[in-house]
């Protein structure tokens, strides 16, 4: 019987972006109606890859590090890809009175949501409130499937179509287990002499 594998190319970054799963938060980023704002996402939820598209798009400054967040009035959209834990706080406190001075857009892309933790400046606190919050919805089945095929592809591992169906319904519904998915799929490989089936797997994961 011959096998089937799904065939997926870098273009399918696009399939990923513009998924169900991220239409309310493209919206935005498409026409940057919104001056503040905090996009929430967990780990592996592509969340640079939208800073990257997007800022590209609207010629936004990208901001990763602490060294980088400078303001410069001749720059009217920002994004910054980096956890509200790990910004210094006074910096960023300092950035956010700039852009809101000079009527910028800032689009921040975190972990975590600001109105569950505190950063330990009230000021800042008080200006992370006037952000509007939009948050990453975790992935519904068909799109595990395609981000399984793309993790499993960057690590050169071709499996069976009807394996990547079912996977879905033996892992966590979350970006980061699709993610980790991929890693114990590679592991399992290399332990079994490069042969894998679905009973493997599930053995796998029942015995966690």
């Amino acid at each position: 019987m011959k096998q089937k594998f799904f065939d997926l190319t870098n273009s399918d970054d696009n399939i990923i972006i513009y998924s169900s799963e991220n239409k309310n938060i493209v919206s935005v980023l498409e026409k940057i109606y919104e001056k503040l704002v905090i996009i929430i996402g967990s780990k592996k939820s592509g969340k640079t890859t939208l800073a990257k598209k997007f800022s590209s798009i609207h010629k936004a400054k990208l901001i990763f590090n602490n060294e980088d967040l400078l303001f410069n009035p001749n720059q009217s959209i920002y994004f910054i890809d980096k956890n509200l834990i790990e910004i210094d706080p006074e910096l960023l406190f300092h950035f956010i009175q700039n852009i809101i001075a000079h009527n910028c857009c800032l689009y921040i892309f975190s972990e975590q949501n600001n109105s569950k933790i505190s950063t330990g400046l009230k000021d800042l606190d008080s200006r992370l409130s006037l952000f509007t919050k939009m948050t990453i919805e975790e992935p519904e089945v068909e799109l595990m499937k395609i981000l399984l095929k793309k993790h499993l592809d960057s690590k050169s591992i071709k499996i069976n179509d009807s394996i990547i169906k079912e996977l879905p319904y033996v892992i966590d519904r979350t970006y980061e287990s699709v993610y980790e998915c991929s890693n114990d799929i590679n592991r399992l490989l290399y332990d079994n002499n490069h042969n894998i089936n679905l009973r493997l797997i599930k053995e796998f994961y029942n015995a966690i």
